[in-house]
């Protein structure tokens, strides 16, 4: 069974900071994409396209944001993996 180090210990520790702060942008971004979509939804016919623009935009964020939390939880996965004690 291997000790972990103190440096383990930091890098464990700043994957879960990292991931809390990306959990709070997926948050404002989720409110973000409902703002634009209402947005679009009630934009006159001449602003459609610059409405749709936005929420298409913030629709993609979020999809970043989404896929740099599943990096970090495979990443923390990584770092703590379940043991088997059979």
């Amino acid at each position: 069974v291997r000790s972990r180090g103190l440096g383990d210990v930091y890098k464990r520790q700043d994957l879960y900071n990292e991931l809390a702060q990306h959990q709070d942008w997926q948050k404002r971004l989720v409110d973000l994409v409902r703002v634009r979509k209402l947005a679009f939804d009630s934009a006159p016919r001449h602003s459609k396209k610059k409405a749709d623009e936005a929420w298409q935009l913030a629709k993609e964020r979020l999809e970043r944001c989404e896929d740099s939390m599943k990096n970090i939880e495979r990443l923390i996965n990584l770092e703590n993996p379940k043991r088997n004690e059979h």
